[in-house]
């Protein structure tokens, strides 16, 4: 007891408190653990450390951190040998260099490869901010309201700004970090941005690229207005929806007749072009 350290090669594990067993070779804190192993750092409440496997099992308000993401969630388990991790519990994962997160149940880490995986009901928000003289917005953590207008709570803001906030939801969720940041969420997908809202099965989405590309069965509802093609591409630029393209069996409807509810625009072809000015077909 008392800033107690162990030190096992890159390995440096600090606690108040703690035990060791010579036999099993593991050692155990549970009133407040840190771990330090190269890049990683990973603090939490409790937590045992075998010498023997280099497997760390921390529980209780877990953080993992490195050089390029940081994971809380409620149980982390971290491998020294690869420097890999895998979380479970209200996972909240956070790009070091991006205003992108995303939550689910659970998440592997894989920092060699600059690769994370997240499953159990992921959802992906990236948030950009805009100047604006209306009221800020802050994010709901009901994600089962994440395609709903009413997930998004007003809250006034002294600083004019708000946050201009994406959101995608799937059964998988794939981030790959570095220069070229993008992440690529597979299985009944769903994205919202402002106005805009769509589906597909496969949904690859890029920071640099300033495109969401939608792949398997997408439909997208913009301004009154449906599209459906085998594929579409969405175009943000400086974060500004500009235009979308559909590309085979593409077709669009859309109603704009307020006095024959009953017509709808119908237009089909082998692409379709819609371009937005001023947050207008």
């Amino acid at each position: 007891s008392g800033r107690v350290k162990i030190v096992q090669g890159t390995v440096t594990l600090t606690a108040p408190k703690a035990d060791y067993d010579g036999n099993t070779r593991i050692a155990v804190g549970n009133q407040g653990v840190k771990i330090v192993d190269r890049k990683t750092t990973l603090t939490a409440r409790a937590g045992r450390y075998s010498t023997l496997t280099t497997i760390a099992n921390f529980y209780g308000k877990v953080r993992a951190e490195d050089d390029s993401v940081a994971i809380d969630a409620d149980t982390i388990e971290y491998h020294r040998a690869t420097e890999n991790s895998f979380a479970s519990g209200n996972v909240l994962m956070q790009a070091k260099y991006s205003k992108a997160f995303i939550v689910g149940d659970s998440a592997e880490n894989y920092p060699s490869r600059n690769y994370s995986r997240v499953t159990g009901h992921p959802i992906l928000f990236q948030i950009d901010t805009v100047a604006t003289s209306h009221d800020s917005l802050k994010i709901s953590k009901d994600s089962s309201n994440i395609s709903k207008p009413d997930s998004l709570l007003a809250q006034k803001d002294t600083t004019a700004k708000k946050p201009d906030t994406m959101t995608i939801s799937s059964v998988v969720m794939e981030s790959y970090r570095g220069k070229n940041e993008r992440y690529i969420a597979t299985g009944q997908v769903e994205v919202v941005r402002g106005g805009l809202s769509a589906r597909a099965d496969t949904v690859l989405y890029g920071n640099s690229d300033e495109k969401i590309l939608l792949r398997g069965k997408p439909i997208v509802w913009y301004d009154s207005t449906q599209l459906s093609a085998d594929s579409i591409n969405i175009y943000v630029p400086l974060k500004k929806l500009k235009k979308i393209e559909a590309f085979a069996n593409a077709f669009s409807a859309s109603q704009d007749d307020s006095l024959h509810a009953d017509r709808v625009n119908q237009l089909s072809g082998a692409a379709i072009t819609i371009a937005v000015e001023l947050d207008t077909l």
